[in-house]
């Protein structure tokens, strides 16, 4: 085995290790298990940018400007904004999160020039990490292990079994929530073109995989992951039993299939997942009575009123034009910098409010061959992947100023810059 392809697979094993350590991280609170793992990974990473094969490209340049600009617009805004240490510190800490991806984005950009991975490679990768996620979820689950969703005691770490809905050892819900959700439809997109293409054995063990994504998706037990599981699940059997590309015998085994496998685990899963989607239900009509039956707050769960708020501090503020132009942080209150603020958790407004115009521009030119290339692209299963995260993003946050997310936008941005595929998945 030749050095290349050494350090193809032990990057790849770096990163496949994610769902894991993540999990593990919630099992053992307190231990740093994943920010002792992050650091070792960006250490790697940086040696791979500026030492291997004695090659630095024009791409890692460009991540060392991109992360000085936004170093330079916390020190900005601490030294004309607010000037006191303590969020500092909180929105140095706050950047590091953004700019994995942009560290992660680099790292697969040289692979990329170095010819050690291309589409079909990122693509099995994207399938190793997903199902990683699954696999931490459902294995907790079924062994009544794990932390509620949603708990009495707001601090986000009661048992599953005190609390409501499921989240394995997650820390993050609303980031799991994002994976999950961009993951049914990566795995349901190629279980449908592996059915249209008759490929019997394939098909069959993304049926599975699909079958066991949607179960890690609803025993998440949010509005959103719900609601887009059982859309999207019935909106593919219905794809399927409509296409014309697709005969009537395999619709019939596939549906029949997926139903027996569905009947096979109603014993073990079914009675948890029930108890989980009816304190879900309870949940949300006592949170729907207390916000005074607003149904746009409880669809965007009072995002639409964090919004305002936000906007009503950034109008109020004696410093509005230095915000919109260069941003407050993530930490204080555009209005009164003594307080802290409260962000919306829509990552692109909490982008402008926190670097301003410029910390955003920044961000997404650095990214920009990406983005031609998906739009001027095929659409793929990556594709309609990339599509779930950003518009979860825009409505639901924690994509874009996560690490778990991070990873993935890296990992996708990356797959629209590799080499050309004949087939599309």
């Amino acid at each position: 085995m030749s050095k290349q392809t050494n350090q193809f697979y032990l990057g790849n094993l770096l990163f496949c290790l994610m769902p894991m350590v993540e999990s593990l991280n919630g099992a053992f609170l307190g231990f740093h298990i994943s920010d002792v793992y992050r650091a070792g990974l960006l250490i790697y990473i940086l040696w791979f940018l500026l030492f291997y094969k004695r090659v630095v490209f024009e791409q890692s340049f460009h991540m060392g400007l991109v992360i000085v600009s936004f170093l330079s617009l916390n020190v900005l805004q601490f030294v004309f904004f607010y000037g006191y240490q303590l969020p500092l510190i909180n929105d140095l800490r706050s950047a590091s999160r953004v700019l994995l991806a942009v560290f992660y984005y680099s790292y697969f950009y040289k692979l990329i020039q170095l010819g050690l991975i291309d589409k079909k490679k990122i693509r099995a990768l994207l399938y190793l990490l997903i199902s990683g996620y699954v696999i931490c979820m459902l294995i907790p689950f079924v062994f009544g292990k794990g932390l509620a969703t949603y708990d009495v005691s707001g601090s986000g770490f009661l048992s599953a079994d005190q609390g409501v809905g499921f989240k394995g050892f997650f820390v993050e819900i609303n980031s799991l929530t994002a994976i999950l959700m961009s993951g049914l439809v990566l795995i349901g997109e190629t279980f449908f073109h592996y059915l249209k293409q008759q490929e019997k054995r394939t098909a069959l063990l993304f049926g599975l995989f699909f079958v066991a994504e949607c179960m890690a998706l609803l025993i998440t037990g949010t509005k959103t992951g719900i609601g887009f599981g059982i859309g999207y699940f019935c909106l593919l059997m219905l794809r399927v039993m409509v296409s014309s590309q697709i005969r009537l015998v395999f619709k019939v085994r596939s549906i029949m299939s997926i139903a027996l496998l569905l009947l096979m685990i109603g014993p073990v899963v079914y009675p948890k997942m029930l108890d989980s989607l009816e304190g879900i239900f309870t949940r949300g009509e006592f949170f729907y009575g207390d916000i005074g039956n607003n149904l746009v707050q409880f669809l965007t769960s009072n995002r639409s009123n964090l919004l305002q708020r936000n906007i009503n501090q950034l109008l109020e503020s004696p410093d509005f034009l230095f915000i919109h132009l260069f941003g407050s942080g993530y930490y204080v209150n555009m209005s009164w910098v003594y307080e802290r603020r409260v962000i919306t958790e829509m990552d692109l407004f909490d982008l402008y409010f926190s670097y301003g115009i410029s910390g955003c521009l920044i961000y997404f030119f650095y990214f920009r061959k990406s983005f031609l290339r998906f739009i001027n692209s095929k659409f793929d299963s990556v594709s309609w992947m990339f599509v779930v995260f950003i518009v979860y993003s825009i409505f639901a946050g924690h994509v874009f100023v996560n690490a778990m997310t991070a990873t993935f936008l890296a990992i996708i941005s990356a797959y629209f810059l590799a080499e050309h595929e004949e087939v599309h998945l």
